[in-house]
């Protein structure tokens, strides 16, 4: 008789549809739940329109689950809000608990440092947790904190780069050997390649069809660093006067004034029509290909942004800073450019340097997509993480005797999850 499938749990209590973490999240569900693995996932309740735009295949849609799941963050420091954390997390727990017995999950897959969740409620049952950690904190009062969790309820930890490793793990010694590094892959390539059509948007846009265009794709978020590339621009413009600039990406909350100071910096390179800014866009591989460069400037520690890898794969210069992870991604002046964190000089030194050199820019594009797909290929980050999850060790009574599915916790479960959850809601 063949051995059971592995039944993999994926939990994530923060899903947004254009992020990196999420998308590679939904790389990972849909990728073993075929051969030796059967998977689900919890993702949380306001997500559903987000994951409905995903196009999921019924199969994948049918073993996804929703939960009303608070994620830690600043507004925790109001009491009430707090209170209603700890409740919400404590009911959270016991129902991710009965989810694991019921559908008898051998292994619980964490997507973020603060998804404590679902490993809480696998500890408690005795399921091996395989906790990705995708960022770092740089504030030593938090990351420590988070760290002892991580180490404490975590059966293997795998870091998207070496430079996350050393952040949040490497330090400690003793849990040196549950850590592994596996690499984001790069991104479905029959949607990022460098075949696109970038003409029509540029139209749409009203770019000059010779002007160079120079983009930046990020949230407007404080720590992405766009004020960077404001800076830069005029900087640009002084060597390169056809330049014209593109900021990608929509509004966070609690982000407002951030975005409002960000506006008005730029308003006077917008009333000269060479900015623009597009807000969210669901259509960034065309995006990508109507740009000659794309800027990836953040003011953080970037474990292994994804933009950098999408750039790489549309056949574009990615120019970004030299932290955290990307340096693991860009070898500098062979498949793209680094320029130091929060330099609008260096920034803009470098993207002159590409744009004045033809040759350059095209030997950069080719290496980019060649190095992409040797060192950040799908079917190499599958085979790590399968190789990874067939070392862990099954707990007493979760392995089944035939194939046939456990109950599994339908529509009407996921109701009475969210009534639990306003029950203990302050």
């Amino acid at each position: 008789m063949p051995s059971p499938r592995r039944r993999i749990l994926y939990f994530t209590s923060f899903f947004v549809s254009q992020g990196g973490a999420s998308l590679s999240f939904l790389k990972l569900f849909e990728a073993f739940n075929r051969g030796n693995f059967e998977a689900f996932a919890v993702v949380p309740e306001e997500a559903r329109a987000q994951i409905a735009q995903q196009q999921l295949s019924a199969e994948l849609t049918s073993r996804l689950h929703y939960l009303r799941i608070d994620r830690i963050s600043r507004q925790l420091l109001h009491p009430v809000r707090l209170l209603r954390f700890i409740g919400r997390a404590i009911t959270g727990v016991l129902v991710l608990r009965r989810m694991l017995r019921q559908l008898r999950i051998e292994v619980v897959h964490s997507n973020d440092l603060r998804d404590f969740h679902a490993p809480l409620a696998a500890w408690s049952c005795g399921v091996p947790v395989v906790w990705h950690l995708r960022a770092s904190r740089p504030n030593p009062f938090t990351r420590y904190p988070v760290a002892t969790m991580i180490h404490l309820f975590a059966t293997k930890i795998v870091a998207v780069s070496h430079c996350t490793a050393r952040q949040m793990v490497l330090k400690r010694s003793f849990v040196q050997n549950k850590v592994a590094v596996i690499y984001n892959p790069g991104p479905y390539r029959e949607k990022f390649h460098s075949r696109i059509d970038g003409a029509p948007l540029r139209r749409a846009f009203g770019f000059p069809p010779e002007a160079p265009v120079i983009t930046m794709i990020a949230k407007l978020s404080r720590r992405k660093g766009h004020m960077v590339f404001v800076q830069a621009l005029p900087l640009i413009r002084a060597q390169i006067p056809a330049a014209r600039f593109l900021i990608v990406g929509g509004e966070l909350e609690g982000h407002e004034d951030y975005a409002r100071a960000l506006r008005a910096q730029a308003e006077p390179f917008v009333r000269e029509g060479i900015l623009l800014f597009a807000g969210e866009r669901n259509d960034v591989p065309q995006i990508m290909a109507a740009s000659d460069v794309i800027v990836q400037s953040s003011l953080c520690q970037d474990a292994f942004p994804g933009v950098v890898l999408e750039g790489m794969a549309t056949g574009r210069v990615v120019v970004a800073c030299n932290a955290g992870g990307i340096p693991e991604q860009i070898t500098d002046g062979e498949d793209g450019l680094l320029f130091i964190m929060g330099d609008a000089h260096d920034l803009a030194r470098q993207v002159i340097r590409v744009l004045s050199n033809p040759a350059f820019k095209e030997e950069l594009a080719h290496a980019a997509a060649r190095n992409l797909d040797r060192k950040f290929n799908f079917d190499k980050f599958v085979r790590e993480f399968a190789e990874l999850y067939q070392t862990l060790k099954i707990a007493p009574g979760a392995r089944r005797e035939n194939s046939v599915d456990a109950p599994l916790p339908g529509r009407r479960e996921a109701v009475s999850v969210n009534e639990k959850m306003e029950a203990s809601s302050i």
